[in-house]
Formats: structure tokens, C-alpha cells, sequence
């Protein structure tokens, strides 16, 4: 299996984005824009939906 990166318009990166993991179990990642969560209150054990 190939994987290719596309980035927002569409353009290909030649390299893969950084991988990040989480600090404790989790089913589901919310991605946001940088700052959103400190701008609008987002913490751990908030509920989202």
C-alpha cells in the first residue's frame, strides 16, 4: 500500500505530515485550526458533539 499526503487546496506533500499521539486512550480526533481550542475553552473530559 502507497500512502500520498494531499494538503488543503490539494496540494501533494512530498512528505507526511508529523504523526501525533494521545496522552491517554482514545476512539475519535477532533482536528481543528491552530489556537481554536484555547480560543473557545477546549479541555480534556470536555463533551463534544
Amino acid at each position: 500500500m502507497d500512502e500520498e499526503y494531499v494538503d488543503s487546496p490539494r496540494y501533494y506533500l512530498k512528505e507526511p505530515c508529523e504523526t501525533y499521539t494521545s496522552s491517554g486512550p482514545a476512539k475519535y480526533v477532533l482536528e481543528v485550526n491552530a489556537g481554536f481550542a484555547e480560543k473557545n475553552g477546549l479541555k480534556a473530559g470536555d463533551s463534544v458533539f
